[in-house]
């Protein structure tokens, strides 16, 4: 399953320090997690602007589970809000609150769904 991570109304350097994050918990079921970039617009200089981590899941609930432990850690860590986005719906982890296993539970069902 392909998801995308946003942080909103983020900077580049935001997007990569998460992206660091994410690789140093060497979350199992994860594969190779990379910045997207939307290209550089006619007439402008530069890469383009960081949109967001592109990264495949294995379709099994146990990586997803680390992976959002992990976003929570990190939006708790850096006061900040992290979305996200699967094919069908949003999903946002919010700062300031620590998830119940329930709650996290609940999240992975339902990006499980919306694949």
């Amino acid at each position: 399953m392909e998801i995308n991570i946003v942080i909103p109304e983020s900077t580049p350097r935001d997007l990569i320090n998460l992206n660091d994050f994410i690789l140093k918990q060497s979350i199992e079921g994860l594969q190779d997690p990379k910045i997207e970039q939307v290209p550089a617009g006619s007439g402008e200089m530069g890469p383009g602007i960081f949109e967001s981590i592109k990264t495949l899941i294995s379709a099994a609930s146990k990586p997803l589970v680390e992976l959002i432990k992990c976003l929570q850690k990190y939006a708790d860590n850096y006061r900040t809000e992290i979305v996200i986005k699967t094919p069908d719906k949003d999903v946002t982890i919010k700062k300031g609150r620590a998830m119940t296993a329930d709650e996290i539970q609940a999240l992975v069902t339902e990006i499980l769904k919306a694949k």
